[in-house]
């Protein structure tokens, strides 16, 4: 019993580890407060995508569409990007996640959901979603 709390003691601290090294590499916020007063300063949408420690629809949606060039370039260009584990202590309490991933697109001034994408998308799926963000509700803020 002792050496499986350990080993899922370890398997929480790498799956955390992980989403942070993700997040590194693709550029994007990990904490909601400096992601939501970045997007403010430069009147953009907060793009949140929430992801969990034992989701592997979450690993491959991280893989493949977030480190497709064509979306990074688009959320990088549209968007304040963060990649958060809902797990996590620091998770935004007033967000409610039915399953992950999922993707919030969020008014900075605000901070109220402007719409949620929920599920693995691939990166065509995505890459009308990130369209529709823009379209809709970027000309708002």
């Amino acid at each position: 019993m002792k050496r499986l709390i350990t080993f899922l003691l370890l398997l929480t601290f790498l799956s955390a580890d992980h989403i942070s090294d993700i997040a590194l590499s693709l550029g994007y916020q990990t904490k909601f407060t400096t992601a939501l007063q970045k997007a403010k300063n430069e009147n953009k949408l907060l793009m949140m995508v929430v992801v969990s420690n034992y989701c592997p629809w979450c690993r491959k949606f991280e893989s493949t569409t977030l480190q497709n060039s064509n979306i990074s370039k688009a959320i990088k260009k549209d968007f304040i990007p963060l990649l958060i584990n809902k797990d996590s202590a620091v998770y935004p309490q007033g967000y409610k996640v039915p399953g992950v991933p999922s993707v919030f697109f969020i008014n900075p001034t605000n901070e109220t959901t402007l719409w949620r994408s929920f599920g693995y998308k691939t990166s065509s799926e995505f890459t009308k979603t990130l369209s529709t963000a823009k379209q809709r509700f970027a000309p708002s803020l």
